[in-house]
């Protein structure tokens, strides 16, 4: 039961992350097209921040299933 409850949080939380992220960077291509100066600076560093929070949140999942595989091995 724990398992079901820590997947829906881990999928409510990435999905969540992954829309703010797409909405963002969605507004961030509208910059660069008005003004492409301070938009690709600005565009470069939104990749580099989801790049970012993508590679934490693989991270973070990765660590749950193996502490949750090993935790179920010890029983």
């Amino acid at each position: 039961m724990f398992r079901y409850i820590l997947f829906g949080v881990v999928l409510v939380l990435g999905g969540a992350t992954m829309v703010f992220m797409i909405l963002n960077y969605l507004f961030d291509v509208s910059i660069v097209l008005s003004n492409p100066k301070i938009g690709m600076e600005l565009l470069a560093n939104k990749i580099t921040i989801m790049g970012l929070i993508i590679s934490i949140i693989l991270i973070f999942w990765f660590l749950i299933n193996y502490l949750a595989n090993k935790t179920k091995r010890i029983k």
